[in-house]
């Protein structure tokens, strides 16, 4: 089901992006783009959700759905008046230093909709705490409902939007938005899941568990935070507006394709947890198992969605950027898609070990691992980007996300007594075939990158459908789609 919640998602948001292009412009839609990766960092103050998932799932291991539901409630309730207080503090931050970090021309507009935008990112937030709920409890279909529902909704207010309304236009119809899928997550949660569970609305005891732990989490979330804003930061230097707008295109993409795949990472989290509830501490075997399994899982998966991603990149940048666009900012899109790409497939090879860390709530071992990643991305990324403009920045992001994931699997690997190198060398035989049409979307990659004068060509279309059509055959053939959706399966939350 989560899958298939990606796939849809990704259909819907591609079509409501390229909408938003369409209607209301790259320089508006950047600004928007922008401002919301800047005031959302305000997330770093969630001290309550981090280890919510692995809560619910210790409880339910051991039997106890009333402790799970209390879990539950209590970072609901918590969320609600948290994510207020976080959002003002945010838009507060935002006010002050929007001159610094804005166009000039743009500053009094974002001054302006401020009050707008945290209330509008308080509702959108405390509804993704529902979210956590319902995988929690294994109801990963409630999830979908909430999120495919609340994407569809803010499809249609997209194309029934006036272009003339700009960015308070769009941050009004993400204000309702947030309001439907909030009521949901109220009426599905308390009138459905917990209704015939006897708990408290809100303890005190749990609340200080999950504060516990997500104070624990907190220098690592605060740091691993910053890596998108400052990602679109850079590029808002190097290329203005507009090229943080193609970014937004690109991270969709990579988030919508990963998305298929790290979504199972949510119900990995509750599994190892109860797996861990029920075993003995100190035997490493069934952690290691785990382990290597949720690193195979994930590695094939992202080699299946990332050769797929590849090689239909010039195909989708049609659907976003016209022919004026495909000459200007979105000249760049073939080359941020492929390295960017490459950054979040090493990212999302190496996941397993923030998932099993999290079951386990051993947080502090992510810390090395997200200084690595943003400290390259700070202390490089601006002096690079202004010595090589967009290269350097992209060159930086690739080197923080290899360095920073190659710590995290060697100290998972070490902690479940995995033997690293031979351990790493078995993985990688595992998927050996899987390289296959990894390596070909790569060679296509490459190529659309050095040919990028051609892409008005009519030619040129025919080309990369056959290129993206290549790459599904060889995936289809080598990309053992049967074992990886069979073993999915068998993960239950």
């Amino acid at each position: 089901m989560s899958i298939i919640e990606h796939v849809a998602y990704l259909l819907i948001s591609m079509v409501t992006f390229a909408s938003l292009l369409s209607r209301f412009g790259l320089e508006i839609v950047g600004l928007w783009v922008l401002v919301t990766a800047l005031l959302n960092y305000a997330q770093i103050g969630d001290l309550w959700s981090k280890g919510l998932l692995s809560f619910i799932g210790q409880e339910r291991g051991r039997g106890a759905p009333s402790d799970a539901a209390e879990y539950a409630s209590t970072t609901i309730v918590t969320g609600a008046m948290g994510y207020l207080l976080a959002m003002s503090i945010g838009g507060a931050a935002l006010y002050i230093f929007a001159p610094q970090l804005l166009p000039p021309h743009h500053v009094e507009l974002v001054r302006h909709n401020i009050p707008l935008m945290v209330a509008t990112y308080w509702l959108i937030n405390s509804a993704g705490n529902f979210r956590l709920a319902f995988v929690g409890f294994g109801l990963v279909w409630v999830s979908a409902i909430q999120r495919i529902g609340g994407s569809l909704l803010f499809l249609l207010g997209v194309l029934a939007l006036d272009p003339s309304s700009g960015l308070t236009g769009i941050l009004t119809l993400q204000l309702f938005q947030g309001a439907v899928m909030l009521t949901f997550g109220v009426l599905a949660f308390y009138g459905f899941i917990a209704r015939n569970i006897r708990y408290a609305l809100w303890d005190r005891a749990k609340f200080r568990q999950l504060f516990s732990f997500g104070s624990k989490l907190f220098f690592v979330g605060s740091v691993e935070l910053s890596i998108q804003p400052m990602i679109r930061l850079l590029c808002s230097q190097v290329g203005g507006l507009e090229l943080v707008a193609v970014l937004e295109i690109v991270m969709r993409l990579i988030e919508g394709f990963r998305g298929m795949i790290i979504s199972v990472g949510q119900v990995m989290v509750t599994s190892l947890a109860r797996h861990h509830s029920s075993s003995q501490p100190e035997d490493k075997t069934v952690l290691r198992d785990n382990f290597v399994q949720a690193t195979q899982v994930l590695m094939g998966g992202a080699l299946i969605a990332f050769s797929l991603l590849f090689s239909a990149g010039p195909l989708i940048s049609l659907l976003f950027l016209d022919a004026d666009a495909q000459s200007g900012p979105g000249a760049s899109f073939q080359i941020m898609l492929w390295m960017l790409g490459t950054a979040w497939f090493i990212s999302t090879s190496a996941a397993a070990g923030y998932f099993l860390l999290m079951a386990l709530r051993a947080s502090r071992q992510l810390v090395l691992t997200v200084i690595i990643r943003a400290g390259l991305i700070a202390l490089m990324g601006f002096p690079l980007g202004e010595a090589f403009g967009l290269c350097g920045v992209l060159a930086t992001v690739l080197l923080a996300f290899t360095l920073s994931s190659a710590h995290l699997f060697v100290r998972v690997s070490k902690s479940v007594h995995l033997q690293c190198p031979q351990g790493l060398v078995d993985l990688l035989q595992s998927q050996s075939s899987t390289f296959i049409p990894f390596a070909w979307a790569n060679a296509l990659s490459i190529l659309w990158i050095v040919s990028a004068n051609l892409v008005g060509q009519p030619l040129m279309y025919a080309v990369y459908s056959v290129g993206f059509i290549s790459t599904g055959l060889l995936v289809i053939r080598f990309g053992r789609v049967r074992w990886l959706l069979r073993t999915i399966m068998d993960l239950h939350a």
